[in-house]
């Protein structure tokens, strides 16, 4: 019997040290991957800029090569589980997009770690590799995947053994990480709008309620940029600590929804508008156009100015906006804000965007505050949803009796966006 006993407690030690022995394989190969075994070209990809807006890593670089003998070009990210994205190649220019959001989704990355590389393919099958050098001033940066999705916490660096760009992807222990902050739109004091006793302020916040009880139940995590309708002497402010464009940055979300209703004073404008980023994959901004206008019947707005599609509208300073701007700052003694024709004009699309939209509140003026990320390379997608015209009767009968629909369809679009059942 003692015989059997022992022999039972030798088998069950030899069985664990076989599994810690197995476990630590696992472990080393997913944290401490070799890449020297690959052939590493002298030349390297420059790296000019990389930045994170949405769920989506962009980088754009620089390298010389002969492209007329360039089977194909594609980054690789190089791991025990390898994937290779395809790359856009203008000149001696290689980007991953040409969409401010799009290029590497980031949400579906396993974890482990990866060491990003050019790989690139020759007329004779030839295969070689480079590095990519961080020649940006962002040495480290963080992201957080949509929490339902990928509950993970991403590292960017280029301070590792093989001086590449690497993503480290462990388990996201981080509090304080949300997934989609939603705006209603004014509050107390600035009431917005207002119209036969009916203001912009009341509709907004009774719409960012809504949607947030429905996302919640989807399992996203909501960030409101206000938690109840404020009192007639408070007033939310822009930039600084908890202003209303800083607090999507604040709370890591990766979209903002901003609520409004339009006022225009001319009885002939009516209708819905999604007020987007310039130069971005319209794919979202169309599902928010064409879900609310089929949960409501709200029309699309007849609006012609700034539209790029129907019920789609961007705008960014142009000339006069910004020789404006500059008299405004030598009227008032302050310094005037490094403004182009690039910077989006709306500042709850521009400031929560950071430097990918071109945020500009640096604080040297006193009176504005201070964005604190204006120069972040993450940044928040954001859009401003009009839901219609105060001054038009027919829209205001349906938002009064609509906005369940219109979270309903803002909420739809977003899960479908995100591929979320």
């Amino acid at each position: 019997m003692k015989k059997l006993f022992k022999l039972i407690i030798t088998t069950l030690i030899v069985i664990f040290i076989i599994y810690i022995i197995i476990l630590y394989i696992k472990t080393s190969s997913t944290t401490t991957f070799n890449i020297t075994s690959i052939p590493i070209e002298k030349e390297e990809l420059v790296i000019n800029n990389y930045y994170i807006y949405g769920t989506h890593l962009n980088i754009e670089g620089n390298i010389s090569l002969n492209y007329d003998n360039i089977k194909s070009i594609s980054l690789s990210l190089t791991s025990d589980n390898s994937l290779e994205v395809p790359v856009i190649v203008n000149d001696d220019t290689i980007t991953l997009a040409e969409h401010l959001n799009n290029g590497l989704y980031l949400d579906g990355l396993p974890i482990g770690n990866y060491y990003l590389l050019l790989k690139v393919i020759d007329n004779n099958n030839s295969t070689k590799y480079y590095k990519l050098k961080n020649n940006t001033k962002n040495d480290n940066s963080t992201y957080y995947p949509i929490s339902v999705i990928n509950n993970t916490k991403i590292f960017i660096n280029s301070n590792n053994a093989y001086n590449t760009i690497a993503l480290n992807v462990t388990k996201n222990n981080d509090t304080n990480i949300y997934d989609i902050t939603l705006d209603a739109g004014h509050g107390g004091r600035d009431t917005g709008a207002c119209y036969n006793k009916k203001c912009e302020s009341t509709y907004t916040y009774e719409l960012a309620k809504k949607t947030e009880k429905l996302l919640k139940d989807k399992g996203l995590k909501i960030k409101l940029t206000r938690e109840d309708q404020l009192s007639d002497d408070e007033v939310l402010a822009k930039y600084n600590e908890s202003g209303r464009a800083v607090i999507p940055k604040e709370s890591n979300s990766k979209y903002l929804f901003s609520f409004h209703l339009n006022s225009n004073v001319s009885k002939e404008f009516y209708g819905l508008e999604v007020l987007a980023p310039t130069n971005i994959d319209y794919t979202l901004a169309t599902l928010l156009v064409d879900n609310i206008k089929k949960e409501t019947n709200i029309r699309i707005s007849n609006k012609n100015a700034f539209k790029i599609k129907e019920g789609i509208y961007t705008r960014t300073f142009n000339e006069s906006e910004i020789l404006l701007s500059q008299q405004e700052a030598i009227e008032e003694n302050a310094n005037a804000y490094n403004i182009t024709k690039s910077t989006e004009y709306y500042y709850m699309i521009r400031e929560p965007g950071c430097s990918i939209t071109n945020a500009y509140v640096d604080g040297r003026n006193e009176k504005d505050g201070k964005n604190p990320y204006y120069a972040s390379n993450i940044g928040v997608e954001s859009y401003i949803i009009e839901l219609g015209y105060i001054y038009n009767s027919s829209d205001m009968e349906i938002i009064d009796n609509k906005l369940d629909e219109y979270s309903i369809a803002i909420t739809n679009s977003i899960l479908q966006y995100l591929n979320i059942k």
